[in-house]
């Protein structure tokens, strides 16, 4: 780690960034030390007397006096740190090596960080890039694919969740739910609407089809069950209600028609003083002369 001085008077001490080398005899010159300057990724101290490696993680400083951690991003050995490759990252200083960045996850520009692709996005190791998930496809933070919502689904929250459409709604697009048309109704999770037919009704919310008692029929907007008109009658899930014949009227209940007693007509009214009428009789008569 020493060398004559340029007068060889007196033994110097070599510099850091060199090291004392040993300069063998030739002819007449006897052997003698020479601080000479360290070869390319070594480095030493004042007074060394070889050169040494930096260690893992680090590189020689310009002036090779001395070792620096490699930067975030990058990584050494053997005295020299370089950039981490596609899909690999040196977080902080210091690093020997770089980290494999796992799919499902991206790295920054300056290959520092590791960050999972958020919800609605998928990495699947092909290019480094978090891409969105097609149209109709969720998926969590941190996925390698998106998975496709079932019939009925819409996605919801960035393409985060699958989210079946309402009561009263159907799915119109893979974004989308719509309300069911006036007359049609859905249980909800579904891709259409089912028409209300004959003698029947909208549920509340269009959630479903509901048919009408016995003594009502379905308005004609299919909205609500009216009661029948006065003197007509109907079974259940009838559009209309219907008159009574001659002879017979409605029940209280406006279900069905009853036979008119003796001494009524029509729509079982009472006959006039002097007539008379038998069981569901259309009209009262006259009795017989005697």
């Amino acid at each position: 780690g020493q060398a004559a001085n340029d007068e060889q008077t007196t033994c110097v001490v070599c510099a850091a960034g060199k090291f004392g080398k040993v300069i063998k005899a030739k002819g007449d010159t006897p052997a003698s030390l020479q601080c000479s300057p360290c070869e390319a990724g070594l480095y030493s101290l004042g007074g060394a007397a070889a050169c040494s490696v930096c260690a893992d993680g680090t590189k020689v400083n310009d002036d090779q006096t001395g070792c620096t951690s490699c930067e975030p991003g990058k990584a050494g050995t053997q005295g020299d740190c370089e950039d981490c490759g596609a899909d690999t990252f040196a977080p902080g200083s210091g690093n020997a090596e770089c980290r494999v960045c796992g799919d499902g996850s991206t790295t920054n520009a300056a290959r520092s960080e590791c960050t999972a692709c958020a919800a609605g996005q998928f990495e699947d190791g092909d290019d480094n890039t978090c891409k969105s998930c097609p149209a109709g496809q969720v998926s969590a933070a941190g996925a390698t694919a998106c998975t496709a919502c079932e019939a009925g689904e819409v996605t919801a929250n960035g393409q985060a969740v699958c989210q079946a459409c309402a009561a009263g709604k159907y799915m119109a697009s893979a974004t989308q739910c719509t309300d069911c048309p006036a007359k049609w109704a859905s249980a909800g999770g579904t891709t259409s609407c089912t028409l209300c037919t004959e003698g029947e009704v909208m549920g509340p919310g269009q959630a479903y089809c509901a048919k009408c008692d016995a003594g009502t029929h379905a308005s004609v907007d299919r909205s609500v069950c009216a009661a029948c008109p006065g003197g007509q009658v109907s079974s259940s899930g009838k559009d209309a209600c219907a008159a009574c014949p001659s002879g017979t009227a409605a029940n209280d209940e406006q279900t069905t028609c009853v036979v008119c007693p003796p001494g009524t007509f029509g729509e079982c009214s009472p006959c006039e003083a002097g007539l008379y009428s038998l069981v569901g009789a259309a009209a009262c008569s006259v009795c017989a002369d005697g």
